[in-house]
C-alpha cells in the first residue's frame, strides 16, 4: 500500500518522468516522504522489478482468448473501483487518450497528433466538470474469438462505456469520430442526451447543411426534428461546423458572443 501511495505522490508532484535517483536523493530537492517515511531507493526498485499482476504459469493459455491476460484482472478491479467511488455530474464526456509507453507490447499505437506519439490507447468516460475518470477500455485490436471478443466500432465503444450512466438523465459530449444519428437515438432510449459535432460526410446530414462558398461568417442554420436538433455554424472564413444535440430544443443565441447556445454548451462540456 505504501508503494502504491508513493506512485500516486510521484504523479501529483509531476515526477513520473524523473530518474528514480532524483526522487530519493540525499540533498534537499527530494520528495521528503519518499525516503523518510515510506521506503528506501533500493526497496522501491526491488518492488518495481518484481511487480506482477497475475500468474505467469497460466498466462500463455489465457492469452489465446484474451490479449490483455497479463493485466485483465487488475485493470478490471481498478475500473470497478472507479465506478463505485464517485457519482458523476450531469455532464459527461467520452474521448480517447494515449498513455505513453514504448516497451514490448503487441497493441501499441502510433498517433502523431498526440504529445506522446507512442503508447497504449484507451477510451474513457469522464466527468466533464471534475474530469474524474469513471470507465475505461483499453484498445488492443481484434481479440480472439471468445468471451472477450468485442466490436471496436465507435458506436459500440460508446454503448459499452455509458453502461454506468444508463437511465440517469445525464448528458454525453462526444466528438465527430463517434457521432451518428442512430447512436443519438439509441442513447435517448437509455435516457442519455448527447451534444456532439458531426463529420460532414454523414449520410443523415441534409444537403442544406453541407458547406458552401457563399456561407457568411457567423451565419447559423438550425434544423429541428422530434427530440433532436442539427446546427450548421460558420465561425470564420472557410471553416464550418455541424453539431447534433438531443439536449437542446430551441435556437437560442448568446447575446454577448452571438454564438448559438448549443456550441457554447458543447465547448463547456
Amino acid at each position: 500500500m505504501a508503494y502504491l501511495g508513493l506512485l500516486y505522490l510521484i504523479g501529483i508532484k509531476k515526477s513520473h518522468h524523473a530518474n528514480v535517483k532524483d526522487i530519493f536523493p540525499s540533498y534537499g530537492t527530494r520528495i521528503e516522504i519518499a525516503s523518510h517515511a515510506v521506503m528506501s531507493y533500493k526497496r522501491f526498485l526491488f518492488i518495481t522489478r518484481c511487480l506482477i499482476f497475475d500468474d505467469k504459469n497460466t498466462r500463455v493459455e489465457r492469452r489465446k482468448v484474451n490479449i490483455l491476460a497479463a493485466i485483465r484482472e487488475f485493470f478490471q478491479a481498478f475500473v470497478n473501483n472507479c465506478k463505485l467511488s464517485f457519482n458523476l455530474s450531469e455532464y459527461t464526456t467520452i474521448d480517447e487518450m494515449l498513455h505513453p509507453f514504448r516497451g514490448r507490447c503487441s497493441f501499441i499505437q502510433y498517433i502523431p497528433s498526440k504529445p506522446a506519439k507512442y503508447g497504449v490507447k484507451m477510451f474513457a468516460l469522464c466527468d466533464a466538470k471534475s474530469f474524474y475518470t469513471s470507465n475505461l477500455e483499453i484498445y488492443c485490436g481484434k481479440q480472439p474469438d471468445g468471451p472477450f471478443s468485442a466490436s471496436n466500432t465507435p458506436t459500440d465503444i460508446v454503448k459499452r462505456l455509458v453502461t454506468p450512466i444508463e437511465n440517469t438523465n445525464r448528458n454525453l459530449t462526444i466528438d465527430n469520430w463517434y457521432t451518428s444519428v442512430p447512436l443519438a437515438d439509441n442513447l435517448l432510449m437509455k435516457r442519455i442526451t448527447v451534444s456532439d459535432t458531426m463529420k460532414k460526410n454523414k449520410a443523415e446530414i441534409p444537403k442544406e447543411f453541407l458547406p458552401g462558398k457563399n456561407r457568411v461568417v457567423g451565419s447559423t442554420l438550425f434544423g429541428f426534428q422530434k427530440e433532436k436538433i442539427m446546427l450548421y455554424y460558420v465561425p470564420r472564413k472557410n471553416k464550418s461546423v455541424i453539431l447534433l444535440s438531443t439536449l437542446h430544443d430551441d435556437d437560442e443565441m448568446d447575446h454577448d458572443t452571438r454564438k448559438p447556445q448549443v456550441i457554447l454548451d458543447y465547448n463547456e462540456t
